[in-house]
């Protein structure tokens, strides 16, 4: 029978064996942190080997063949270069730096060198779906330098460019394989021995003159100096640049070229851009309307050329050539053909309406064409849209990875309101023009971006039609639209929030608006490049603007 005295004496013993399991766990816990794992981590082998990147170890396979160091695809990729490209459809892989263009075909031994062949030790190859591409090739391109140690089944790759940490170790320890005294033991470290290091929380990543890579405690050694590489990094390449700032006119041409006799003096300009070339179809042919004598009539003047390449704004027809290697190639090779066959300075990229799902295809494009038009002395230019939730025509474009790769991006600030805004207003009113600069420059380099300004002017009309308010435009040149102002006795004013002269008339039943484009909003859009540093200005297009115009430009830009 259990009586009440026992059930009290259970009831204050309860305690005290709670307590003495909380002391043996918190002794226990105690110990644990302070008892070391003595176990040895087995060796890896050059089947299966340990990868270390930059003194940090990574998740990868590798593969050794004699002296030759394969790495996944993503793993150059992540750690080495994040534009490296597969082109799945041609089974390649394409390099591009900012001189040369490296395809590579899994399971060949010829490379390709700005088109010309080279020959491998070792192909890329593709193993269980996963493609291993052979660093010899890309060492010099990466100012890297690979090292196995069959020894430790251990792959280093350094990178030659980047100061390394030294350390000694201060007192006899181990090297583990990962940051905790838990972790398995890699090799035994003797005082004095020289490591390279990485900071890793209380934890140094550390690699021993050996080959072996683990991990030691901070306060198990000492660091020395840091030694500064012998190879100096790859200066960023500078671009042609006139005396003073850019100032480019673009020449439409839809059918023939101007004759030259009729075209007036452009005081101050240096580059004219004449939309010579158009990606035709999904094959990637290129129309051309270049013409030789306009080319010798600008150099004669002293214009450089650079000429246009569009893509008729079709996305279907973009889509398809950005997607496919070869077609891209087909492009390329085009262009640059016609380039060395008309004499001509640079070439400017016109694509516009692109697919949003295209957007890294068309870095793609633009990073292999950029090296093979700098070899042939050739200067490379974007054209990009100011920033908008429009995928096709302004979320399309990666504006930092485009400015990497070219030499000049051109903002082409204006079509604020298009025909097809269904409301009257500037074609770039100051203020929108203004942000859309500080948008890009979060990008962009000052120094490689042009602010691109229009010539042109919209003639709005506004009427009821049927009971439907409707607004329609059209496009002209600065001197139709103040003859247009003038003819029609319209009042023209200041706009202070467009930073334009404006001007409304009746016609009929309708009402008729234009915000001017003349010698003062001119002045107030060149003042932007110089307030914010900008390369220079282009304008759309020659034709548009009256005679004045060229002055205005020229001692703005020379302030």
């Amino acid at each position: 029978m259990i009586t009440e005295s026992r059930v009290r004496k259970r009831r204050v013993i309860w305690p005290y064996v709670l307590l003495a399991l909380l002391l043996l766990s918190l002794a226990g816990v105690y110990f644990y942190d302070r008892v070391p794992n003595w176990r040895v981590a087995p060796v890896p082998t050059l089947d299966r080997p340990k990868v270390v990147i930059g003194g940090i170890q990574v998740d990868s396979l590798a593969l050794i063949s004699g002296e030759a160091i394969l790495l996944p695809f993503e793993t150059v990729r992540k750690y080495m270069d994040p534009t490296l490209h597969w082109d799945a459809g041609s089974e390649s892989l394409v390099v591009t730096t900012q001189d040369k263009v490296i395809t590579m075909q899994t399971e060949s031994l010829t490379a390709y060198v700005n088109r010309r062949p080279a020959s491998l030790n070792m192909p890329a190859t593709s193993r269980d779906g996963t493609v291993f591409v052979p660093m010899d090739v890309l060492e010099p391109l990466y100012r890297i330098k690979g090292r196995v140690f069959e020894s430790t089944g251990t792959v280093f790759y350094d990178f030659l460019t980047k100061p390394v940490q030294t350390a000694v170790v201060a007192q006899k320890s181990n090297l583990r394989e990962g940051p905790s005294i838990h972790e398995p033991i890699v090799t035994k470290l003797v005082e004095g021995d020289t490591l390279e290091v990485v900071k890793a929380g209380a934890w140094y990543a550390a690699t021993t003159r050996t080959g072996h890579f683990g991990f030691v405690r901070d306060s198990e050694v000492a660091l020395r100096e840091v030694v500064t590489p012998k190879v100096e990094p790859v200066a960023p390449r500078e671009p042609w640049r006139p005396r003073g700032k850019i100032n480019l006119t673009w020449e439409q041409v839809i059918t023939r070229n101007p004759d030259v006799a009729t075209i007036k003096d452009m005081p101050g300009l240096n580059v004219v851009s004449p939309t010579w070339f158009s990606v035709i179809d999904a094959d990637g042919n290129v129309k051309n309307k270049a013409d030789s004598r306009y080319v010798r009539w600008a150099h004669s003047k002293g214009f450089k050329v650079w000429a246009l390449v569009d893509n008729g704004f079709d996305p279907v027809r973009t889509s398809a050539v950005l997607k496919d290697l070869r077609k891209r190639e087909t492009v390329i090779q085009q262009v640059l053909a016609y380039a060395a066959l008309y004499g001509i300075d640079g070439i400017n990229i016109d694509f516009e309406n692109i697919d949003y799902d295209d957007r890294g295809l068309l870095v793609q494009f633009v990073r292999e064409m950029a090296p093979l038009c700098r070899e042939q002395g050739l200067v490379v230019s974007m054209d990009v849209t100011i920033k908008s939730k429009s995928r096709n025509w302004s979320m399309c474009y990666d504006r930092k990875a485009l400015a990497a790769a070219v030499d000049y991006l051109m903002l082409m600030a204006y079509d604020e309101h298009t025909a097809g805004s269904g409301i009257a207003g500037s074609v770039g009113s100051l203020p929108w023009v203004e942000e859309g600069i500080k948008g890009v420059l979060e990008e962009v380099p000052a120094e490689r971006l042009v602010l691109g300004i229009p010539f042109y002017t919209r003639i709005w009309r506004e009427e009821t039609k049927n009971g439907v308010w409707t607004v329609t435009s059209k496009a002209v040149g600065m001197e139709t639209a103040e003859e247009t102002l003038r003819l029609n006795g319209a009042v023209i004013q200041w706009d202070e929030g467009c930073g334009q002269n404006f001007g409304v008339y009746r016609e009929g039943p309708a009402q008729c608006k234009i915000w001017l484009e003349d010698q003062e909003s001119m002045a107030l859009r060149v003042a932007l490049v110089r307030k914010y540093g900008l390369a220079g200005i282009g304008s759309w297009r020659r034709g548009f603007e009256k005679p004045a115009i060229w002055d205005v430009i020229l001692n703005g830009l020379e302030q």
